[in-house]
């Protein structure tokens, strides 16, 4: 590790202002990632009131992670990435909020870790991260995701809604309207 990361690390940093900085960067940079992030979430129907076992690839500081907590209040969250600052960011928001995330530092493109969560997940979601891991590993990963996956579990991946699926587009139509008419009421 770096000098300068440790220092980071080991600062007295508002983390709860960086964390809303980079919600309000990503929300400019990702078009309606919240209204991604509820359809991912919502689409499953999972038992909201159920100990559901959600694995978010590429965590960064766990938007998607807090937010699932937010869909299934007794989840349980495996966050993983490899950016520690990133990770330091979330463990330290969720101080604060729950002890329901666990954060990892973990390069997904690993082999070694996946076989301790065979069979551990309800739902396994990422949003604007497993675009970066290019073909190969993207394939590889979803095999290991499969693995990780319980029976009739979920992946769902919010890195660009544009689906050959007519259903997921209509969906996604529709919640986008609903949400534009309750925000555009006087």
């Amino acid at each position: 590790m770096e000098v300068s990361t440790m220092m980071l690390l080991d600062s007295d940093l508002n983390w709860h202002t960086w964390f809303e900085r980079w919600q309000t960067q990503q929300d400019c940079y990702v078009p309606q990632r919240l209204y991604r992030f509820d359809l991912m979430l919502q689409w499953p129907n999972l038992p909201r009131e159920a100990e559901v076992h959600i694995l978010n690839l590429g965590c960064g500081p766990g938007s998607l992670a807090f937010r699932a907590l937010e869909r299934y209040p007794n989840a349980h969250v495996v966050a993983v990435d490899f950016d520690q600052i990133l990770l330091a960011m979330g463990r330290h928001v969720a101080q604060d909020r729950t002890d329901r995330i666990q954060f990892l530092r973990i390069d997904i493109r690993d082999a070694t870790w996946w076989a301790a969560y065979d069979g551990t997940f309800d739902l396994v979601v990422s949003a604007t991260a497993l675009h970066w891991l290019g073909a190969e590993n993207l394939a590889r990963t979803y095999r290991r995701v499969y693995q990780a996956l319980k029976p009739g579990g979920w992946l769902m991946n919010s890195d660009h809604i544009a689906s050959n699926n007519p259903e997921t587009q209509t969906r996604y139509r529709e919640m986008l309207r609903a949400k534009q008419r309750t925000a555009f009421r006087e």
